[in-house]
This record gives structure tokens, C-alpha cells and sequence, in this order.
């Protein structure tokens, strides 16, 4: 579900972002990376 909220209540429920080491995602097979970045190509 996407949300859309006015500015001002965008910026009340703002929260910051995890550190960067938990942001990476690791593990993932060549080609199901190869697929996801043909699909985000597509769109």
C-alpha cells in the first residue's frame, strides 16, 4: 500500500535512514540480480 501524504506531513513522519551496512543486500545469484535489474529497465 502506497501512501501519499501533504508535505508538511510528510516531513512530521520523515524517520532517518538505517546505516549503510544494513541497507546492502547480499546473497543474491547473478542471475536472479541480472533479472531484477532487466525488470527495473522495463518499467
Amino acid at each position: 500500500m502506497v501512501r501519499v501524504y501533504p508535505p508538511e506531513e510528510a516531513v512530521k513522519r520523515a524517520r532517518p535512514l538505517p546505516p549503510r551496512d544494513r541497507l546492502v543486500i547480499n546473497d543474491v545469484p547473478d542471475d536472479e540480480w541480472a533479472a531484477f535489474q532487466e525488470a527495473l529497465a522495463e518499467a
